[in-house]
């Protein structure tokens, strides 16, 4: 088993993009692409859908200014902002609130057996960037002290919040431990539709590209589907080819299924797509709780 992560590091041409295929294989379903043509040597990790109770939009409490979220036998105190949620504010206001998806997703990636971190395909090393990544701060304050870097990117509106939330909840209660408060975090603009790719990644020091991409809850609109796959696309792109490829991770609460089910089909034409099996996402994520 150690043998076969360590390659799962080194992977730098096509026949190892198989080898890599077949970690996956561990802990996911390969997905069938939809679309026709030839894919790209890009990969993305599993994504995970939501449940589908239409009075559910999937936000915890929209309408606190603060509530506790529990993750890995911690709470967390996150600030959110109802009056910006329900603002008339151009170019959306959805990552004012803390959403169930991000909840899920920290409680999974904190988990003993999560299989990123299990397999070798996230460890200290890694660069991850987290689009959409709203206020909540949840997944940098696991996931960062675990890694390299976390950068966690999002529309400006949000950031003076998301900032506010992640220095809160960053203690130590241990010296001589890498925790939060140590964990290297960087808060970023990026908007999906007018800012240039290319100069993001080498204006913030990531010009040799990324380890892996997370969006969480993402995906719940048909104008969303295009910029978010030509942003995923860009930045696998950019990735040195010495380098193990981008890998995206895509958590998805589906409200609209025609729309996750057309985002799916454009994201796979340039993609190859698996899904986490019932046994890796657990019970929080299964099908039994309404996920699947």
């Amino acid at each position: 088993m150690h043998t076969e992560l360590q390659h799962a590091a080194e992977m730098n041409d096509d026949a190892n993009l198989v080898k890599l295929g077949q970690i996956f294989d561990g802990f996911a379903e390969f997905v069938d692409d939809p679309s026709e043509g030839e894919l790209p040597q890009q990969r993305v990790l599993p994504y995970l859908f939501g449940n589908r109770h239409q009075h559910d939009l999937g936000m915890i409490d929209s309408s606190a200014a603060e509530i506790t979220v529990a993750v890995g036998g911690k709470d967390y105190a996150i600030k959110q902002s109802p009056g910006l949620l329900t603002s008339a504010r151009a170019g959306g206001t959805t990552g004012a609130a803390v959403w169930r998806t991000t909840s899920l997703l920290a409680e999974w990636f904190v988990s003993s057996d999560n299989p990123l971190f299990k397999s070798g395909l996230l460890d200290e090393t890694c660069t991850l960037l987290e689009l959409g990544a709203g206020v909540a701060g949840l997944l940098p304050l696991v996931v960062a002290p675990r890694i390299k870097t976390y950068h966690a990117t999002d529309q400006s509106y949000a950031l003076k919040l998301l900032q506010e939330n992640i220095s809160a909840n960053s203690t130590s209660k241990k010296r001589n431990t890498k925790s939060p408060n140590h964990a290297d975090v960087r808060l970023s603009s990026l908007d999906w539709e007018a800012d240039d790719v290319n100069y993001f990644l080498s204006s913030h020091d990531l010009s040799d590209g990324l380890d892996l991409i997370v969006a969480s809850d993402c995906v719940y609109n048909y104008h969303l589907i295009e910029p978010l796959t030509n942003i995923c696309t860009a930045i696998c792109r950019h990735r040195r080819r010495n380098l193990r490829p981008t890998l995206c991770l895509i958590a998805q609460q589906v409200r609209e299924p025609n729309v996750f089910e057309e985002w799916l089909t454009a994201f796979s034409q340039h993609f190859h797509v698996w899904r986490l099996t019932d046994s890796t996402l657990g019970a929080a994520l299964g099908i039994q709780s309404g996920y699947y």
